[in-house]
Parts: structure tokens; C-alpha cells; sequence
């Protein structure tokens, strides 16, 4: 993918009313959990960006961390609306799942030179237990996901999770690129507080052999 989708008025198509539209932002930089407070202006000019695009949001769901929640939080106050929002341990840091794990992903990624995003995706190749676990949160998360979508059709819902060990592998399984014998790394990377657009067939049996329940898969420009 060479492009982001621009955040404009008219880069946003009306809904069909049998889809749901999941703008799944990556939470933002932050210490200790807590976002940086940069981060949350940024967030909160996105959020106005998107409602000068003419998107309204009628409901959240967020990772329980922190960070997710204010990244939900700060797009809906730019946006100045959001319904309600939920939280799902499906959507989860890998670190609440295992921090032993994480603490050594991150050594060994420092090792190896290398983002510990991305080298996940590796250790997929070559590790049958890690590449099952990442299966699993993949297609948990995208449970989770599909739920919450479904109670909104024809409408648009704002997501908030992690990179590298949840939304990259989440939009995977939504699209059907993965098993638990093959996991490729992912085309795109989402930077922190970037926004994919995923528009999804809630009618769950209406659905296109090819790309799962993804009718499209957009990434917007990252924050400025």
C-alpha cells in the first residue's frame, strides 16, 4: 500500500445498510500508560478532521488500557460526539495477556536491531506456539470487533488497540490472510494514533470469499 486516505470531506463513502464502518486508531505515544498530553491535542485535531469529513461516531469500544481509552476519548472530543463507550480485554496489550513475554520480545527485538512491531511477525515464522498464540489474538480481537459492529449497521464506530501484537493481526483475521500455520507480516505497519478504516458486512452470512467480512481496508493519513 504506497498511500494513506486522505481525512477530507468526500474520502468517506455512505454506508450501505448492511455495513458498519470501525475507524481503529492505534493509541498514542505515552509514559507509563498515560498519553502524552502533544498526543491528545494531536488526537483531538484528528477527531475534528474526521467531523469536518462528515463522519459522526455512535459508539466506542477500546482496548482497557489507558492509553487506548484516551485515544478513544480524544477523537471523540474532537469529533464532539461518540455515543458510549466499552471496553474488551480482546482488544488487550499483549503485556496484560504476559509481561514476562513482552519484557523479553523487547530485549530481544533491541538485540536484533529491530522495532519490536516487527519482529513479532518473525517470530511467527519460525515459533509454532508464538505464531498459535497471534492467531488466537487475532481472531479473538476480531471477534470482539464483529460484535460490537453488528449492533451498528450503517453506521461508523471508533475501535482503539495496540500495535504490532493486536490490531495489525486483528485486521488480518477480519480479511482472512491468516491461519495458525501462516501469519505474513502485515503490509502495513499503523503508527501510533494513525486510523485504519474498516468497513465490515455485518449480514455475517453474506460473506466475500476473498476478503472475509472486509468490504474495504483503508489506512488515513497519521496524525500531523
Amino acid at each position: 500500500m504506497d498511500h494513506f486516505k486522505p481525512i477530507e470531506k468526500g474520502a468517506f463513502r455512505p454506508l450501505n445498510s448492511n455495513e458498519c464502518r470501525i475507524l481503529f486508531v492505534r493509541h498514542p505515544e505515552h509514559t507509563e500508560n498515560i498519553a502524552l498530553v502533544a498526543e491528545t491535542v494531536r488526537l483531538i485535531a484528528q477527531g475534528q478532521k474526521l467531523a469536518l469529513a462528515g463522519l459522526e461516531i455512535a459508539g466506542a469500544i477500546s482496548s482497557p488500557a489507558d492509553r487506548a481509552i484516551a485515544a478513544v476519548y480524544f477523537t471523540k472530543a474532537g469529533m464532539e460526539k461518540g455515543g458510549y463507550t466499552t471496553t474488551d480485554a480482546r482488544l488487550a496489550d499483549m503485556k496484560a495477556e504476559d509481561p514476562d513475554l513482552v519484557k523479553k520480545l523487547k530485549a530481544d527485538a533491541k538485540a536484533a536491531g529491530k522495532e519490536p512491531e516487527d519482529y513479532i511477525f518473525e517470530i511467527c515464522q519460525t515459533n509454532e506456539n508464538f505464531r498459535k498464540m497471534m492467531f488466537r489474538r487475532g481472531t479473538e480481537g476480531a471477534a470482539a470487533l464483529r460484535e460490537f459492529a453488528n449492533k451498528f449497521s450503517g453506521k461508523t464506530i471508533l475501535s482503539a488497540s495496540h500495535g504490532g501484537s493486536r490490531m495489525e493481526i486483528v485486521i488480518a483475521a477480519l480479511a482472512r490472510r491468516i491461519s495458525e500455520k501462516n501469519i505474513p507480516q502485515p503490509e502495513v505497519m499503523l503508527i501510533r494514533g494513525q486510523i485504519a478504516e474498516l468497513i465490515f458486512n455485518t449480514e455475517t452470512f453474506i460473506i466475500n470469499i476473498e476478503t472475509g467480512e472486509l468490504v474495504e481496508e483503508n489506512y488515513l493519513e497519521p496524525m500531523e
